[in-house]
Protein backbone atom coordinates (compact mmCIF):
# COMPACT_ATOMS: atom_id res chain seq x y z
CA UNK A 1 0.00 0.00 0.00
CA UNK A 2 2.59 2.65 1.04
CA UNK A 3 4.61 1.69 -2.58
CA UNK A 4 1.69 1.88 -4.56
CA UNK A 5 0.45 5.06 -3.26
CA UNK A 6 3.95 6.60 -3.18
CA UNK A 7 4.33 5.76 -6.93
CA UNK A 8 8.20 5.99 -6.47
CA UNK A 9 8.29 4.16 -10.21
CA UNK A 10 6.16 6.37 -11.73
CA UNK A 11 8.50 9.41 -10.10
CA UNK A 12 11.63 8.13 -11.18
CA UNK A 13 10.43 7.30 -14.80
CA UNK A 14 10.05 11.19 -15.04
CA UNK A 15 12.96 13.57 -15.41
CA UNK A 16 13.38 16.52 -12.84
CA UNK A 17 13.13 17.19 -9.03
CA UNK A 18 11.03 14.26 -8.32
CA UNK A 19 13.15 11.88 -9.68
CA UNK A 20 16.00 13.00 -8.47
CA UNK A 21 14.88 13.63 -5.04
CA UNK A 22 13.42 9.75 -5.37
CA UNK A 23 16.95 8.72 -6.06
CA UNK A 24 18.56 10.87 -3.61
CA UNK A 25 16.36 10.77 -0.71
CA UNK A 26 14.74 7.60 -0.20
CA UNK A 27 15.73 4.14 1.09
CA UNK A 28 13.32 1.34 1.18
CA UNK A 29 13.68 -1.54 4.50
CA UNK A 30 14.24 -4.59 2.89
CA UNK A 31 14.00 -8.08 4.85
CA UNK A 32 16.26 -9.97 2.05
CA UNK A 33 18.49 -6.67 1.58
CA UNK A 34 18.84 -4.40 4.40
CA UNK A 35 18.29 -1.20 2.26
CA UNK A 36 17.68 -0.26 -1.12
CA UNK A 37 17.38 2.47 -3.55
CA UNK A 38 13.97 2.70 -5.17
CA UNK A 39 16.23 2.45 -8.49
CA UNK A 40 17.81 -1.25 -7.26
CA UNK A 41 17.06 -4.07 -8.87
CA UNK A 42 15.60 -6.04 -6.28
CA UNK A 43 14.69 -10.22 -6.62
CA UNK A 44 11.15 -11.09 -5.72
CA UNK A 45 11.03 -12.35 -2.15
CA UNK A 46 8.36 -13.11 0.64
CA UNK A 47 11.19 -12.97 3.32
CA UNK A 48 9.09 -11.17 6.34
CA UNK A 49 10.71 -9.44 9.00
CA UNK A 50 11.04 -12.06 11.81
CA UNK A 51 13.41 -14.69 12.45
CA UNK A 52 15.07 -16.84 10.20
CA UNK A 53 16.44 -20.17 11.26
CA UNK A 54 20.71 -19.86 11.45
CA UNK A 55 20.13 -15.94 11.47
CA UNK A 56 18.27 -15.19 14.56
CA UNK A 57 16.10 -11.81 13.77
CA UNK A 58 16.85 -10.37 11.06
CA UNK A 59 16.60 -6.71 12.64
CA UNK A 60 19.47 -7.48 14.76
CA UNK A 61 21.34 -9.06 11.83
CA UNK A 62 21.12 -5.82 9.88
CA UNK A 63 21.12 -3.18 12.06
CA UNK A 64 25.24 -3.13 12.82
CA UNK A 65 25.63 -3.03 8.49
CA UNK A 66 22.99 -0.31 8.45
CA UNK A 67 23.86 1.82 10.94
CA UNK A 68 27.63 2.18 9.80
CA UNK A 69 26.23 2.86 6.58
CA UNK A 70 23.80 5.26 6.96
CA UNK A 71 25.05 7.06 9.93
CA UNK A 72 27.08 9.92 7.94
CA UNK A 73 24.23 10.01 5.52
CA UNK A 74 22.02 10.98 8.13
CA UNK A 75 24.31 12.94 10.02
CA UNK A 76 22.67 16.59 10.80
CA UNK A 77 19.63 15.70 8.11
CA UNK A 78 15.84 15.31 8.53
CA UNK A 79 14.70 11.68 8.35
CA UNK A 80 11.06 10.88 8.15
CA UNK A 81 10.85 7.56 9.22
CA UNK A 82 7.26 6.02 7.59
CA UNK A 83 8.26 2.29 8.59
CA UNK A 84 6.13 0.21 10.05
CA UNK A 85 7.21 -1.19 13.70
CA UNK A 86 8.24 -4.35 12.12
CA UNK A 87 11.26 -2.79 10.61
CA UNK A 88 11.76 -0.22 13.15
CA UNK A 89 14.67 -2.41 14.90
CA UNK A 90 16.38 -2.32 11.24
CA UNK A 91 18.01 1.11 12.18
CA UNK A 92 18.17 3.95 14.20
CA UNK A 93 19.31 7.29 12.77
CA UNK A 94 22.08 9.36 14.60
CA UNK A 95 21.58 11.86 17.57
CA UNK A 96 22.44 14.08 15.75
CA UNK A 97 20.07 13.29 12.64
CA UNK A 98 16.10 14.89 13.74
CA UNK A 99 14.02 11.46 13.20
CA UNK A 100 10.19 12.07 12.80
CA UNK A 101 8.17 9.41 12.53
CA UNK A 102 5.04 9.55 11.23
CA UNK A 103 1.59 8.60 12.76
CA UNK A 104 -1.75 8.21 11.45
CA UNK A 105 -4.77 9.52 13.46
CA UNK A 106 -8.32 8.70 12.07
CA UNK A 107 -11.37 10.79 13.45
CA UNK A 108 -14.93 9.82 13.84
CA UNK A 109 -17.37 10.63 15.55
CA UNK A 110 -15.50 13.72 17.33
CA UNK A 111 -12.73 10.47 18.07
CA UNK A 112 -9.52 9.82 17.60
CA UNK A 113 -8.35 6.53 16.63
CA UNK A 114 -5.28 5.33 15.46
CA UNK A 115 -5.04 3.82 11.97
CA UNK A 116 -3.19 0.31 11.00
CA UNK A 117 -5.13 -0.71 7.81
CA UNK A 118 -4.85 2.52 6.06
CA UNK A 119 -1.98 3.86 8.09
CA UNK A 120 0.40 2.73 4.64
CA UNK A 121 -1.73 3.92 1.92
CA UNK A 122 -1.36 7.54 4.01
CA UNK A 123 1.94 7.66 4.60
CA UNK A 124 3.10 6.35 0.73
CA UNK A 125 0.48 9.74 0.27
CA UNK A 126 2.99 11.64 2.42
CA UNK A 127 5.98 10.41 0.67
CA UNK A 128 4.65 11.09 -2.81
CA UNK A 129 3.76 14.39 -1.74
CA UNK A 130 7.27 15.54 -0.20
CA UNK A 131 8.77 14.03 -3.79
CA UNK A 132 6.96 16.22 -5.51
CA UNK A 133 6.23 19.11 -4.39
CA UNK A 134 7.96 22.79 -5.11
CA UNK A 135 10.19 24.56 -2.77
CA UNK A 136 12.72 23.57 -0.37
CA UNK A 137 12.79 20.36 0.87
CA UNK A 138 11.87 19.95 4.53
CA UNK A 139 15.05 20.37 7.05
CA UNK A 140 13.11 20.26 10.45
CA UNK A 141 10.10 19.17 12.31
CA UNK A 142 8.37 22.41 11.57
CA UNK A 143 8.95 22.89 7.89
CA UNK A 144 8.20 19.32 7.70
CA UNK A 145 4.80 19.65 8.86
CA UNK A 146 4.59 23.07 6.61
CA UNK A 147 5.44 20.88 3.57
CA UNK A 148 2.87 17.81 5.06
CA UNK A 149 -0.35 20.53 5.32
CA UNK A 150 -0.18 20.70 0.92
CA UNK A 151 -2.27 17.52 1.77
CA UNK A 152 -4.97 19.01 3.93
CA UNK A 153 -5.60 21.84 1.20
CA UNK A 154 -6.14 18.83 -1.29
CA UNK A 155 -8.37 17.14 0.75
CA UNK A 156 -6.67 14.00 1.36
CA UNK A 157 -6.31 14.78 5.18
CA UNK A 158 -7.97 16.58 8.01
CA UNK A 159 -4.73 17.66 9.76
CA UNK A 160 -1.53 17.98 10.70
CA UNK A 161 0.02 17.56 14.16
CA UNK A 162 3.57 17.58 15.45
CA UNK A 163 4.64 16.41 18.98
CA UNK A 164 8.35 17.53 19.94
CA UNK A 165 9.79 14.73 21.86
CA UNK A 166 10.82 14.63 25.38
CA UNK A 167 14.27 12.86 24.62
CA UNK A 168 16.66 12.88 22.27
CA UNK A 169 17.13 9.12 21.39
CA UNK A 170 13.01 9.27 20.68
CA UNK A 171 11.61 10.40 17.57
CA UNK A 172 9.42 13.33 16.95
CA UNK A 173 6.05 12.72 15.63
CA UNK A 174 4.30 13.88 12.50
CA UNK A 175 0.07 13.35 12.99
CA UNK A 176 -1.89 13.11 10.16
CA UNK A 177 -5.46 13.18 10.53
CA UNK A 178 -7.29 11.43 8.21
CA UNK A 179 -11.53 11.66 8.04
Amino acid sequence: MLYAAADLPGLLARPGAAADRTRADVLIASPLLGMVGPADPVPASRLAMGTVPGVGGLGPFWRPAIEEALAQRADGELVVDVRSSEFAPLWRPPASATWVTVRIEQEVDGERRVVSHFAKHLRGVLVRHLLRRRGAEPSDLRSLARAARGLERSGQILGVEVAPSSSASKPDTLTLVSA
